[in-house]
């Protein structure tokens, strides 16, 4: 943001909004973004997106993807979840 860019398309302002506000209205870097950024793109996106979305709003419906994706195993969520509320602090329903 700092150089230039007006946005971005991005799931983690669908998961942690707060965390991005500084980095998107005044260009803050933030390195919990870049860890939380790692921790999702480490596993299948479109699916850990959605399990992090469904650990915020506690409905698992969230987690139901489409074919030919899958949800992500039961350990990788647990495993994504577990770095999420190290990263953020964030707990469930925050």
């Amino acid at each position: 943001m700092r150089h230039g860019a007006e946005g971005s398309i991005c799931g983690l302002a669908n998961i942690t909004p707060a965390l991005l506000r500084p980095l998107v209205h005044e260009g803050r870097d933030d390195r919990r973004v870049n860890a939380l950024v790692e921790a999702i793109v480490s596993l299948p996106v479109l699916p850990a997106v959605k399990a992090l979305v469904a650990h915020r709003r506690g409905d698992e419906g969230y987690c139901r993807v489409r074919p030919p994706l899958v949800p992500l195993a039961a350990a990788d969520r647990e495993q994504l979840v577990a770095a999420f509320e190290a990263i953020t602090g964030e707990p469930a329903g925050a």
